[in-house]
């Protein structure tokens, strides 16, 4: 009866793992707020095609600059995420992000985001925790999962104050490929009074 309670445990761990929350869907309404760009950036850019991964009428479609190796997109959530330690961890089962991609961008490119704070963007002290993913299809809709990669050595932003995410297409390379992207989901947002944020209808 043990063995058969610790499978059960080791099975259900994964699916108990932190819920995410969609910041932007770019047509009911956004959790979401853009800043400074590199590229050129359009958030309400017609799907290049329908799937079914990607069923959306509307997406955001970015123009990543080829001059600069670390191009970035700084987005900042409306309130602050709950505490991120749950996915910013090699330990266990760790929740992950994931955002839909679009791109005719070689297969293989990086994709990273970081997570960090508005009052500080350096890097690495403004910066909590980093995750990567990778294309894996050319001119399709993918979900693109990113994996906690590490907590960069310098970093001075808690778990529980992190209300930035930096979205980087290719960092380090010379690209002017076109990314559409959808769906980026997250840690949950939370209320002043600590409670989780809806999404917005």
């Amino acid at each position: 009866m043990k063995k058969i309670i610790k499978i059960m445990m080791i099975v259900c761990l994964p699916v108990m793992a932190v819920a995410q929350q969609n910041y932007a869907d770019f047509e009911k309404g956004n959790l979401i707020k853009f800043g400074v760009v590199s590229g050129k950036l359009d958030t309400a850019s017609k799907n290049p095609r329908s799937s079914e991964v990607n069923k959306s009428l509307k997406c955001a479609k970015y123009i990543r600059d080829k001059n600069t190796k670390f191009d970035n997109i700084k987005i900042y959530p409306t309130k602050k995420m709950s505490d991120v330690s749950a996915y910013a961890s090699h330990e266990g089962f760790p929740s992950k992000l994931s955002m839909k991609v679009y791109t005719s961008a070689p297969v293989g490119t990086l994709i990273e985001m970081q997570l960090g704070s508005k009052t500080n963007e350096s890097y690495p002290s403004g910066i909590n925790s980093q995750f990567q993913g990778y294309t894996t299809v050319q001119n399709q809709w993918e979900n693109v999962v990113l994996t906690f990669a590490q907590t960069p050595e310098g970093s001075m932003v808690s778990s529980k104050d992190v209300d930035m995410i930096n979205l980087m297409f290719a960092p380090g390379a010379e690209d002017g490929s076109i990314y559409f992207f959808d769906d980026i989901m997250g840690p949950d947002l939370i209320s002043e009074t600590g409670e989780n944020l809806p999404a917005k209808e």
